[in-house]
């Protein structure tokens, strides 16, 4: 099947994926691919989510970030995108390391931004093809997807008797993915458009630089590319349907009526019993009934992965558990079945239940985390670079609690609390001396994190007593929060219909509260003429031109449609502007959304040249209007 290549905005862009998703549902293959992946569209949209990423600041090895490329003229950019396609020469990655929990160093690969472009580019189209194929229980680095979910999935089979677990671990993954074999299964998945082919085997291969040398990389694939993610999932899926045929999802083919009957032959002939696999990215847990199944199954799988995926499991690392004995290690939880806590009753009649809970060392790890930026704190000049010092501690604990909310968590969150705050304690004694309980208030007195410090889950006032340290900032207190008061939400199941490639999927993830974002709006219909008209002036650069379409959709309501964000008019095309609300500030910071408005031509004229006399406007028309007037001239 040739891709349609006619896309003029990002709903069409959106409407052609969810085709190549529907169309890979039924095993189509693709050819014409490379058109669709270069489209205008494809790449604005490229650009805008690696915008999005905080990894967008960090360089590869020719140092420039996002922001080089932001500022260019649009047409500008959208060319030399495409010239790096045509004669595709990837830069090496630029090999950094992080700290892995068991001490030892963890290798990332930081490619150029223009490679990240050019990746990101080949992810927006590649993923729908592959989301159609991937197994369901498949969680890492897919769209909608969480830890939470592949540790509810866990949870659930246990509950089920599923107590005997192979823990999985593959010895240095992604430093040892073959490169033939991911190329054969990209093509198995119905990509075959040698074009792209030819592009994702130099990536592969573009070696990476270390100490001023280039190393290259005969295989694997650089953990910290934007597409190798993708790549890893695509190399797993034919273990991980291996798995499922077994059991989970065998094959009904015109031989069996039902999936029932499949597994009861399965059973007669091969002697296969339930077994049930979970991946998240490189770590799998498959959960079996019985010790001998384990047994048979990992002696198998040491064969496939080492003749199928030329990878070796570590001997080490990948263990047979007995839930009810030691509990199961996964993405930092301990999943172990316990008595259940109360009486049982009609509702409640199993007394052995599975619970989750964070694993201790992960959560230590976490607090040295949180020690260090306390002592950092103490060690600014004064109470506001404190206080921004503080606010890069809550971002930490926040998004702590926030990892751990999914299990059973509240003793632990509550420990590293205590932990905090006798920190804080013991330092602030040395700094504020006698006045140190000065610094210790309830927390409904912070400024800081309102929604979170004053208003309960459903969003109501609420009067928080507990105490918490905090600095006092042009009269305002600016405060830790507590990573116990984030609400314990139970890991859930994930709905197999969840994706954002079917209108099916996108409405049931706007039911647990997740609208997806509005397409942007083709505001014109020919970019290369409007930005023609701004060609001497470097604000109206790419990043404009971007991020007015953002701009645009914030000015939607649901009563009148796009209106005007001063007198709240109707906005109608060919009169309306795109304002700067503060258009001498640097370059890298006008053109962010949260500087853009969209006016009628009266507003925006009013704003220009003032409010002459005998204009009459209502009072909450004229203070938009004075306040952007006074913005305007900053």
């Amino acid at each position: 099947m040739r891709v349609k290549n006619t896309i003029q905005n990002e709903q069409q862009l959106k409407e052609t994926l969810d085709e190549l998703y529907a169309m890979s549902k039924e095993g189509k293959s693709f050819t014409g691919l490379l058109e669709l992946i270069t489209n205008e569209q494809t790449i604005v949209s490229a650009v805008h989510k690696l915008k999005a990423n905080s990894g967008s600041k960090t360089p590869g090895m020719d140092g420039k970030t996002i922001e080089h490329y932001l500022q260019m003229k649009y047409e500008q950019l959208i060319g030399l995108v495409r010239y790096h396609f045509r004669n595709y020469k990837p830069r090496p990655v630029l090999r950094k390391y992080i700290e892995k929990d068991n001490g030892g160093l963890r290798p990332l690969g930081i490619p150029t931004m223009m490679d990240r472009i050019i990746q990101e580019c080949i992810r927006l189209v590649l993923e729908p093809i592959c989301e159609a194929q991937f197994y369901p229980y498949s969680y890492g680095f897919r769209p909608y997807r969480a830890q939470e979910h592949a540790i509810a999935r866990i949870v659930d089979l246990q509950n089920m008797d599923r107590k005997w677990t192979i823990e999985g671990d593959i010895k240095g993954y992604f430093d040892n993915v073959d490169h033939g074999i991911l190329l054969h299964k990209i093509r198995k998945m119905g990509i075959i458009d040698k074009r792209v082919i030819a592009i994702i085997n130099k990536m592969l291969k573009s070696g990476f630089y270390e100490n001023g040398v280039v190393v290259a990389t005969p295989k694997g694939t650089p953990q910290g590319g934007v597409l190798s993610p993708l790549l890893a999932n695509i190399y797993l899926n034919d273990f991980d349907w291996t798995v499922a045929r077994m059991w989970q999802d065998p094959k009904i083919g015109d031989k069996f009526a039902n999936e029932g009957n499949a597994r009861r032959y399965l059973k007669r002939t091969k002697g296969n019993s339930p077994t049930f696999l979970t991946r998240f990215a490189d770590d799998w847990v498959i959960q079996c009934a019985e010790e001998d199944d384990c047994k048979r199954l990992l002696s198998y799988l040491n064969k496939y992965f080492r003749h199928k995926l030329k990878l070796e499991l570590s001997e080490e690392k990948t263990v047979i558990t007995n839930a009810g004995e030691e509990p199961i290690k996964f993405l930092g939880f301990n999943i172990a079945l316990q008595k259940r806590s109360g009486p049982a009753g009609k509702d409640k009649p199993k007394q052995i239940v599975a619970k989750n809970y964070p694993q201790t060392k992960k959560l230590l790890k976490q607090w040295n985390e949180c020690k260090r930026l306390i002592d950092s704190a103490f060690m600014q000049p004064n109470e506001d670079k404190m206080a921004l010092k503080i606010e890069e501690l809550n971002m930490k604990i926040v998004g702590i609690a926030e990892y751990w909310k999914c299990g059973t968590s509240k003793k632990m969150l509550t420990k590293l609390d205590h932990l905090i705050n006798y920190r804080f304690y013991i330092k602030g004694r040395k700094k504020w001396k006698n006045r140190v309980l000065e610094h210790f208030i309830p927390i409904h007195q912070l400024t800081n994190r309102p929604g979170r410090h004053h208003l309960d889950t459903k969003g109501k006032p609420l009067v928080r007593i507990t105490k918490t340290w905090a600095v006092k900032v042009d009269d305002q207190w600016i405060g830790v929060t507590k990573a116990s008061i984030t609400p314990i939400v139970y890991a859930k199941k994930f709905g197999a219909k969840l994706t954002p490639y079917t209108p099916e999927g996108r409405k049931l993830r706007e039911k647990v509260g997740k609208k997806p974002p509005n397409s942007r709006a083709p505001l014109y219909n020919a970019f290369q003429l409007y930005a023609a008209r701004f060609e001497k002036d470097d604000k109206h650069n790419f990043e404009f031109i971007m991020n007015r379409e953002y701009a645009f959709n914030q000015t939607w309501r649901a009563s009148k449609g796009y209106c005007c964000q001063a007198c709240g008019e109707k906005l109608i095309k060919g009169k309306w502007s795109c304002h700067h609300k503060e258009p001498n500030l640097p370059l890298e910071e006008v053109n962010k959304v949260k500087n853009l408005t969209f006016l009628c031509t009266i507003c925006h004229e009013l704003i220009e040249y003032g409010i002459r006399e005998g204009t009459i406007l209502n009072t909450r028309h004229k203070n938009k209007i004075t306040k952007l007037i006074a913005l305007r001239n900053k």
